[in-house]
């Protein structure tokens, strides 16, 4: 890694010691620089925590029990294709960046752009039913990431005040540019299609519900259940039907991209102030863009027997409420969970993920009773958000596809510290 800097002496600084040449013109051109970094840096590692110990062996597992010749017999199978050639996945990363201090070190700030590229990403590509076994991960793929960082801050004080405020911010985009497979596009949550990003999510264009038996017949068929109160998938092709097409990058029938499982401008924002023993400080993160696709079947009721109906359920359709939230109730409506754009949710978020506020008591009183320090204070976790999700019970923070997270909850804390 290398870099040029050019950093001016801070005023107490006495002049001894090693100082650059080119310090002294720096100064006189930008006088309010403090510190001024560019940095570059290249990097090749490797990638072992996608390999499984046993990948190179063929494994067996226990299967059923049978009877035979009034004996139970334990039986074998394989069940996973072994890959004796597969290895670390290679990474290499090249970064270009720069650091700035201005005004005595009170504001600061970074800037990183950086491309990361996994030369033989570990993937299962995609093998005909017919094999029988699940093939197993293999060197079969190239992923290239493109992504940058930036930070800025500020801190002062005075005699009695001392506040700061930090914001940073990331950004990336990964693209698969090579695989060694089949490209397929199926509904749902595709891992790898070369020309795409990883895990990219492709549904129908849901175009609210049947109001009648009537619009049915005259839409697109689309399932042989399809009835008044069931979801509308646009037929974009116009064939007169809905489905995937030969599932090809060519001929994916009605699915289109709704983007993918990757979040896009992750931010950060920590601040507080000091004054007369009082402190306060808090820190807000969230999410600017990010496809959340939830999961149909936990939400849709009676699609499975064994779920219970939720509160929000009750706002189904019926010929009397025909904007209803969820599609009409029937047992095994598994056509309106298909992937659409009526489940994957907008998931960027705002929240206060920490809030601290205390006070220190004054010396002249703590030393009287031989304390050193002695601080009260309240704090609370993720105590506020802002999401326009409308389906709150999934978190904006919750994986895509989650169907049994634990319910979100917020958590508070008082107390007092005391140092002697």
């Amino acid at each position: 890694m290398g870099h040029l800097a050019a950093r001016r002496k801070p005023p107490h600084d006495s002049g001894q010691g090693v100082t650059p040449a080119y310090e002294g013109w720096f100064k006189n051109a930008l006088p309010v620089f403090d510190e001024f970094k560019l940095r570059a840096s290249w990097g090749k590692l490797g990638n072992s925590n996608v390999l499984g110990n046993y990948d190179y062996i063929s494994m067996l597992n226990q299967g059923p029990v049978y009877p035979f010749n009034n004996t139970r017999n334990n039986s074998l199978y394989q069940a996973v294709l072994a890959s004796p050639e597969k290895t670390w996945e290679r990474l290499t990363t090249s970064d270009g960046g720069i650091d700035l201090g201005l005004f005595g070190q009170r504001l600061t700030a970074s800037f990183d752009y950086y491309v990361r590229t996994n030369e033989n990403m570990l993937v299962v590509v995609n093998a005909p039913a017919t094999l029988g076994l699940i093939p197993s991960a293999t060197n079969s793929a190239r992923l290239r990431t493109k992504g940058w960082e930036a930070s800025i801050g500020w801190k002062d004080h005075t005699r009695k005040l001392n506040y700061w405020v930090n914001f940073n911010i990331s950004d990336n985009k990964d693209v698969v540019t090579r695989y060694d497979g089949q490209n397929v596009i199926a509904e749902g949550l595709n891992t790898v299609i070369q020309g795409m990003p990883v895990n990219s999510i492709f549904g129908y264009i849901s175009e609210g519900y049947f109001k009648t038996d009537a619009d049915v017949t005259a839409h697109a068929f689309q399932d042989d259940r399809t009835g008044a109160g069931d979801l509308i998938y646009k037929d974009l092709n116009k064939d007169g039907f809905i489905n995937g097409g030969l599932n090809r990058p060519d001929d994916h029938g009605d699915l289109v991209y709704l983007g993918n499982t990757s979040p896009r401008y992750s931010f950060g924002l920590n601040l507080g102030v000091e004054w007369n023993g009082f402190d306060l400080s808090a820190l807000f993160q969230g999410v600017g863009k990010r496809n959340m696709l939830i999961y149909p079947s936990a939400i849709v009721p009676f699609v499975d027997a064994w779920r219970q109906p939720w509160a929000i359920n009750k706002d189904y359709w019926t010929p009397e409420h025909m904007n209803a939230l969820f599609p009409r109730l029937y047992v095994g409506g598994t056509q309106n969970v298909l992937t659409s754009t009526k489940w994957v949710q907008n998931a960027a978020y705002i929240r206060l993920k920490n809030l601290q506020v205390g006070y220190t008591l004054p010396q002249r009183w703590t030393t009287k009773a031989k304390i050193q320090k002695a601080r009260i204070f309240f704090s609370g976790q993720d105590i506020w958000e802002h999401s326009k999700m409308w389906y709150k019970y999934f978190d904006a923070e919750s994986p895509n596809n989650a169907a049994y997270n634990y319910p979100f909850f917020r958590s508070y804390a008082a107390g007092l510290n005391i140092t002697f």
